[in-house]
């Protein structure tokens, strides 16, 4: 059976190929090159061997920039054929110009297996058009390139001749201008116009050339800056025959120049203003060029360190540094980094290190990309350095202090604890610090704490240092073991960035303190009973003797005795009274003396009443006023002599009478004011001598640190005032006598 026609057809296509005089070479996807003719290794001199395997970079030159070799495989990749002419090498290292096409070979599927590049050399004829393409764009571009014009004068004839370019330079048509000299002067502006027309005859009288640089307006009303240069021409003979002449557009250079200057004064100001070193590298010289404030960080002047070069500068900086900064530099030679930047140490004229940024950039390489000029800048960062250094300082104390705390330190960020010293870890049971990093605080925290879940409990006291920057309150743990135990903790709001939302917190064990406090109160409690009972004792002894005292007056004849002991029974009732406000109290560090004053009120006015048959109205005012225990009865007793000489002796010979009291107090003094409206205290000669209330008065008036004021003005009246006391104890007070 006669086979099919494919196999024919690919034989005949490979021996096409192998017989055409134009280079094929075939690659896979990847650009391994599968495949080359013969006419290929006829060209370049590389045999099939020495390239299958290889990629067609063996025999591509440098001669074309990176991007038209990028542009060739993204247009080919896309699935695309690549047209264009490349400059290759041979085996033997020469040159050869081809023009290429490459084109991608797909499967049935349209997937992309191959690539075919199919080379016709072009050598010699590209290097005729490129040596005509040379002179054409020497001849006619350059114009155009340098915004220049060319023009001629014959002396003899009076003919100019304007290149193209200077026509379009002018803006003119040059078929509509007859006058070139006429029209040339009518583009100069009016203020240096006379300036070229005299130049321009003298340069035709002396056969001198001239240069001008003038101000220039085209048809168009563009405005430039233009230059004027003139030469003369001598023919063989040595005669005068021609000027030549040439004017170029400055306008840009002017621009430039302007927008320089401008630019060299703001970076002046910029880096007077960041008191900036400037240092320009020329790495091929090792040459160095700084400016004054660079010199003068290292207390140096330019004079001083001139010739500077590259070595001053590694003289100056410290060797550890220095490493650093090479490796910097070379990042920035290799194209890793875009800048180069190090923090660096320099030895300053009077032996002490200045800390430099050291910053800069590459601005010039060369066509093979090496590195020929880097410029930057030099700033003193030594007071930086040094507040950085006392930052570090502190965070080493700081963590010290952390880690060595006999209280438990930890960080929390989001209920979570991300650190945390020792003490934390035997605090909650744990054997590494590892065990405790990463626990939530809800983990070992009691489900419920005041009625509260700990996740509640938890954000409410995070909102409140929050707020505040810092928050104490007591919580509970729970111990690996599973046992609960009562803190006390400090929660800390950390503002620093880099711990944003963090918490320092402070765990500090309340088990003993809580057992002691338990202990304290019950033995308050207990105090307080016995307290209680003693003044309840005391209030009965006196009431015993009280008693005794009032069996004495029912079996006494004697009106001088019986007015005698009914005074000191009302004396003892009113300590008695006292006893009793204690040991109702629920302290007993102070008690009311406006119920002290009602109650002695109330029995006096039951007793004077039924003894003297008087109607006597107590006008009460009273604030509510405490006195302290010590303060307690001397007041008590204080009250109750005065309301006796009241009830004794205001009212003789007289019906009815007003007693008044008045009681108020303010942050430090207590105001007492007691008066009657009555006749006034008349003693006889024997009462004068034994007047025992008045001289308590007094002592008790004293006891209390008390002033008094004694008027008799329509009844007798008394205004007093003392300090609160706020000592304790059992003495009353140190004026007692």
């Amino acid at each position: 059976m006669k086979k099919s026609g494919v196999v024919p057809s690919l034989e005949i296509l490979k021996s096409a190929i192998e017989q055409i005089e134009t280079s094929v070479v075939i690659t896979d996807k990847d650009g391994i090159i599968e495949y080359v003719n013969p006419f290929f290794s006829e060209t370049t001199g590389f045999q099939e061997q020495e390239v299958i395997g290889t990629t067609p970079w063996l025999f591509a030159s440098v001669a074309h920039p990176r991007a038209v070799y990028k542009d060739l495989w993204k247009t080919v990749r896309a699935g695309k054929t690549w047209n264009g002419e490349l400059q290759n090498k041979r085996k033997d290292g020469t040159l050869i110009w081809e023009k290429v096409s490459i084109s991608p070979v797909k499967d049935e599927d349209g997937d992309l297996t191959h690539f075919i590049a199919l080379a016709q050399e072009i050598h010699k004829k590209k290097e005729a058009v490129l040596e005509l393409e040379r002179s054409e764009r020497l001849l006619n571009d350059v114009e155009k390139v340098h915004k220049t014009g060319g023009w001629e004068y014959d002396i003899e004839t009076g003919v100019s001749y304007w290149t193209d370019g200077l026509y379009e330079l002018h803006g003119f048509d040059k078929n509509t201008i007859e006058d070139h000299i006429s029209a040339g002067l009518s583009c100069i502006e009016e203020g240096d116009r006379k300036l070229i027309e005299d130049a321009f005859y003298e340069a035709l009288m002396t056969a001198e050339g001239y240069d001008l640089t003038l101000r220039f307006e085209d048809r168009n009303g563009v405005k430039k800056w233009c230059r004027f240069k003139t030469k003369p021409l001598f023919d063989e003979n040595g005669k005068f025959s021609k000027l030549v002449g040439t004017v170029i557009d400055l306008s840009d250079q002017v621009e430039k120049e302007k927008e320089l200057k401008e630019i060299t004064t703001r970076l002046e100001y910029a880096l007077l203003g960041s008191q900036a070193g400037m240092w320009d590298w020329n790495i091929k010289s090792g040459e160095v060029i700084v400016n004054e404030r660079w010199a003068e960080m290292v207390g140096y002047t330019l004079d001083e360190l001139s010739p500077l070069n590259i070595e001053t500068w590694k003289n100056l900086t410290h060797p550890e540094d220095l490493k650093k900064a090479v490796i910097e530099l070379e990042k920035c030679f290799s194209g890793e980094n875009i800048i180069y930047e190090t923090n660096l140490r320099m030895k300053h004229k009077d032996g002490h290190w200045v800390w430099i940024n050291d910053r800069g950039a590459i601005f010039e390489r060369d066509e093979n990309g090496d590195v020929l000029r880097m410029a930057g800048t030099h700033i003193d960062i030594s007071e930086a350095m040094r507040q950085r250094q006392k930052l570090e300082e502190s965070e080493r104390r700081y963590r010290v202090l952390f880690e060595k705390s006999s209280d438990a330190n930890l960080l929390e960020k989001e209920g979570v604890i991300i650190d945390c010293n020792q003490a934390a870890v035997t605090l909650l049971g744990y054997d590494a610090i590892e065990e405790v990093i990463g626990l939530s605080i809800e983990q070992i925290s009691p489900a419920l704490y005041n009625g509260r879940s700990a996740e509640v409990f938890l954000l409410e006291n995070q909102a409140i240092a929050k707020e505040k920057g810092h928050h104490r309150f007591e919580w509970a743990r729970i111990r690996k073991d599973g046992t609960e135990f009562p803190v006390e903790i400090m929660l800390t709001n950390l503002d620093d960035e880099e711990y944003r939302d963090t918490r320092h917190v402070v765990w500090r064990d309340l088990s003993l303190r809580k057992k002691a406090e338990a202990a304290l109160i019950k033995s308050n409690e207990e105090r307080g009973l016995l307290l209680g009972e003693i003044h309840h004792r005391v209030k009965n002894n006196l009431a015993i003797i009280s008693g005794l005292m009032q069996l004495q007056v029912m079996n006494s004849e004697h009106k001088h005795e019986l007015k005698l002991l009914n005074s000191s029974i009302n004396r003892i009732n009113s300590i008695a009274d006292i006893h009793e406000q204690l040991y109702q109290s629920d302290n007993f560090s102070s008690i009311s003396l406006s119920d002290n004053i009602r109650k002695q009120v109330k029995s006096l006015s039951n007793m004077y009443s039924v003894e003297n048959g008087i109607n006597i109205e107590v006008k009460l005012d009273l604030g509510e006023v405490f006195v302290n225990i010590n303060q307690a009865l001397p007041v008590g007793l204080l009250i109750n002599e005065i309301l006796n000489n009241s009830y004794k002796y205001a009212f003789n010979g007289v019906k009815e009478g007003e007693i008044y009291i008045r009681l108020h107090d303010d942050s430090d003094r207590i105001y007492l004011h007691i008066g009657d409206n009555g006749t006034g205290i008349h003693f006889s000669e024997s009462e004068k001598n034994e007047s025992l209330g008045q001289t308590l008065i007094n002592t008790f008036i004293k006891q209390l640190d008390a002033d008094a004021e004694i008027t008799v003005d329509d009844g007798v009246s008394y205004h007093i005032s003392f300090m609160k006391s706020s000592k304790k104890g059992s003495l009353a007070n140190s004026n007692i006598s």
